[in-house]
């Protein structure tokens, strides 16, 4: 806060817009997850992920290829997972339909699994085809998306209702008058919306907004917010899965290092000219 503070006082430029406004931020983003069960909470997670690795994806391969064509540098193009099929299955497929199904007044899992198999390509989203050797109980109860980093099968038991699961008008009411700040701007938006469409919402005109889809707003938001920044990225790198000191597990690291894509960032940088002075 000190050192956005000091940047943002910036007295050789008065009439700085807010766009214009300099600061530092720290974006720790999520890990991605997949375990024996996977639920609603997973899904959105993996959903951050591929949206700001589509944004890593964007910086770091499209950004050194403009470089090497303004360089007119004769660099044949690196190969990568390019995860945009994801991110818009994600956005255009899952969680519209999830959306929509909470909409409904009989809403349910099974109808929104059943909607997810009409409209799966086969290829990013997937029906849950299992045996009753390998897991038929899932069957009509699950579905499969092939992540950038991995094939994840989600259990939709409670989707609907988790979706739903919104804050009341009256606990969004008290938190937006909150006496700090930044609790109150959190919640503001979702008083004004209730004021405002409190007719609306007599007619039945108005739903209440779903975890989801006010998930997905602040995500691109955010996403709004980085693209518009010159980042640093720093990634982290798991050495075992025991929290062990001095144990090297190389299978586990590889795993990882694919996964983030960095393989593809180093055969990128070998490819070009990986050290570059600046020169005037």
């Amino acid at each position: 806060a000190l050192v956005n503070s000091a940047l943002g006082d910036d007295s050789s430029k008065p009439n700085m817009g807010k766009d214009e406004r300099l600061f530092v931020g720290l974006l720790d983003i999520f890990g991605f997850e997949s375990f024996a069960s996977n639920s609603l909470e997973q899904l959105l997670i993996n959903y951050a992920n591929e949206r700001l690795q589509a944004h890593f994806n964007n910086f770091v391969f499209e950004t050194e290829a403009k470089l090497y064509t303004q360089e007119d540098i004769p660099v044949p193009p690196t190969a990568y997972v390019d995860n945009a099929g994801v991110v818009a299955s994600l956005e255009d497929g899952v969680l519209r339909l999830l959306d929509e199904e909470c909409a409904l007044r009989r809403g349910s899992d099974q109808q929104f699994v059943a909607k997810l198999d009409r409209v799966s390509d086969g290829d990013v989203l997937a029906p849950y085809r299992g045996t009753a050797r390998t897991g038929g109980e899932l069957v009509g109860r699950a579905f499969i998306i092939s992540h950038f980093a991995g094939r994840v099968t989600y259990t939709t038991d409670g989707f609907v209702a988790k979706n739903r699961d919104a804050l009341p008008d009256a606990g969004a009411s008290t938190l937006a008058a909150s006496s700090n700040p930044l609790v109150a701007s959190l919640f503001s938006t979702n008083v004004a919306v209730e004021r405002k469409g409190a007719r609306a919402a007599r007619r039945g005109n108005r739903r209440r907004e779903c975890v989801a889809k006010a998930f997905g707003k602040s995500l691109r938001e955010l996403t709004r917010t980085v693209e518009s920044t010159r980042p640093q990225f720093v990634r982290c790198v798991k050495p075992n899965a025991d929290q062990a000191p001095a144990s090297w597990r190389g299978a586990l690291v590889l795993e990882q290092l694919r996964y983030m894509g960095l393989l593809q960032v180093v055969e990128a940088r070998r490819r070009g000219y990986p050290r570059r002075y600046s020169y005037e």
